[in-house]
């Protein structure tokens, strides 16, 4: 016969047996919360190159219209401006391929590097060229004729890799850290042509006050779509919030765009 202190014991097993499940469940949901935190917008890495007019700095201050994306992109997402870390462009191609949470802008999405990233754009796009000085005879029909001259480019760029996968030699291409590089040694003739984009290179010509008509463009690569870049391994749902927030932005972003002169 079950007496009732049987009873009353099993009652108990049971209600012991149902609070420990229920223990385990919000342990499980705190570490899910737990790890979303870790992987939210706070806890990325924010790279970028002093490149305009995408990114760069005027007066000590960051500008440009991706970081000025970036920032309402932020605010539309409920999240606190963040840190921008200024890099070289090779260090931080490779420490977004190597490293978790980081996000490195702005850069040209390409069949090559589709699977290396994840994406949230595009922010602009932008026009690649061959620019060198006006005072130089320079005859580039077609992209086989720029292959004997020689190429600046910023080491790692997608257009370095871009003109070697078109068959220009090593020799041919000198790859630099910073734009102020390239311009230096094409104004003392140690280059013939900038590769990089009409953007980029009219801007640096206007910031750093140089003769805009000593310069011209003498060759159409192709035309860039930009984006920012995220590590591997960031969560799709963290991606999915970024692209919306950007879509959201829709009349914000037209505007940037007609400001900095990006306007398809």
């Amino acid at each position: 016969m079950n007496t009732i202190a049987d009873h009353l014991t099993g009652r108990s097993s049971i209600i012991l047996i149902l609070l420990a499940l229920s223990l385990c469940c919000l342990g499980s949901e705190n570490k899910k919360s737990g790890a979303q935190a870790d992987n939210g917008p706070e806890k990325l890495i924010y790279m970028c190159e002093d490149i305009p007019p995408s990114n760069y700095l005027e007066h000590g201050e960051l500008k440009g219209i991706s970081v000025e994306m970036l920032r309402l992109v932020w605010k539309q997402m409920g999240v606190p401006s963040q840190t921008i870390k200024i890099v070289p462009w090779a260090r931080g191609y490779h420490t977004v391929q190597s490293q978790s949470n980081c996000v490195l802008f702005s850069m040209t999405r390409t069949r090559e590097r589709e699977r290396l990233f994840k994406w949230v754009g595009p922010i602009f796009t932008v026009k690649n060229v061959l620019m060198g000085r006006t005072d130089k005879i320079l005859k580039i029909d077609t992209i086989d004729a720029a292959k004997k001259l020689r190429i600046g480019t910023i080491k790692d760029d997608v257009l370095e890799k871009y003109l070697l996968q078109s068959g220009f030699l090593p020799d041919k291409i000198d790859g630099v850290a910073a734009m102020e590089q390239n311009f230096d040694k094409l104004r003392a003739g140690r280059i013939d042509c900038i590769a990089h984009t009409e953007q980029t290179l009219r801007q640096y010509i206007r910031n750093n006050k140089l003769d805009q008509d000593g310069f011209r463009v003498f060759f159409v690569l192709s035309d860039s779509p930009n984006y920012y870049a995220f590590s591997r391994e960031t969560p799709d749902t963290l991606i999915q919030q970024f692209q919306k927030a950007l879509e959201q932005l829709a009349d914000e972003h037209h505007a940037l765009l007609e400001r900095y002169g990006l306007s398809p």
